[in-house]
């Protein structure tokens, strides 16, 4: 569970750090990477699910 919260934590930064850019190319790269984040934490959910049964 370690590494969920890690990502979690990241995806928060990277939030907040996009709502204080005013770049239009930054903030889609920090998008992208939130999105990657997140795709990452479903695969983890995915695996442990796989496991559990």
């Amino acid at each position: 569970m370690n590494r969920v919260e890690e990502i979690k934590k990241k995806i928060r930064d990277l939030k907040l750090k996009q709502k204080m850019t005013t770049c239009r190319l930054e903030w889609n790269d920090i998008q992208r990477e939130i999105e990657n984040l997140y795709v990452e934490l479903k695969q983890i959910d995915t695996d442990n699910l796989q496991y559990e049964e």
